[in-house]
């Protein structure tokens, strides 16, 4: 279940809610990136205020006894900060939050290689961070083009870069 849509979000007690529906209907993820909530898109890289971390804390800890995966997405837009990614990342990962998602989803960029080539490296800086931080990382992608399989140029190369160890550089989550 992805709460990614436009408009208002899910209040908290909606959210504790979903994550127990989910669980009652077997289904295993939750996937928080409502377009709304400006941490997530508009100001993706402003941290989240101690309120809202105790209510991830709340929502992952509750995920975990449902055995339901809590994953956060950021959506950082056309022009991605790998060190405010990687600093919001690990202000929820002190929170208990290990499951992580990029959207690249409904912004106005090229798509074309360079794009893609960015928005790769990003996903696979991130990934190999973590996968230095916790065991078995999970950092979902969701690419700018995301319906249609017209080979272009952006997912021919988002298909070739993505999740290579070549790409990882020597950022930190410390």
């Amino acid at each position: 279940m992805v709460e990614g849509f436009y408009r208002k979000p899910y209040s908290f007690d909606q959210r504790k809610d979903l994550i127990k529906f989910i669980s009652d209907i077997k289904l295993n993820t939750y996937v928080y990136g409502p377009k709304e909530d400006p941490y997530h898109r508009k100001k993706y890289e402003a941290l989240y205020p101690s309120r809202r971390l105790k209510e991830f804390a709340h929502l992952n800890e509750l995920s975990n006894r449902c055995r339901v995966h809590f994953v956060y997405a950021l959506s950082p837009g056309a022009h991605p900060d790998p060190k405010a990614i990687l600093k919001k990342f690990r202000q929820l990962l002190c929170v208990g939050i290990t499951k992580f998602a990029i959207f690249y989803d409904d912004i106005n960029t090229e798509r074309d290689k360079k794009t893609a080539g960015i928005q790769a490296q990003t996903a696979n800086n991130l990934y190999g961070i973590l996968a230095g931080k916790i065991a078995a990382p999970s950092v979902f992608f969701c690419p700018t083009q995301y319906s249609g399989w017209n080979p272009t140029e952006y997912l021919l190369t988002i298909s070739k870069e993505l999740n290579r160890e070549r790409n990882l550089d020597k950022l930190s989550l410390s």
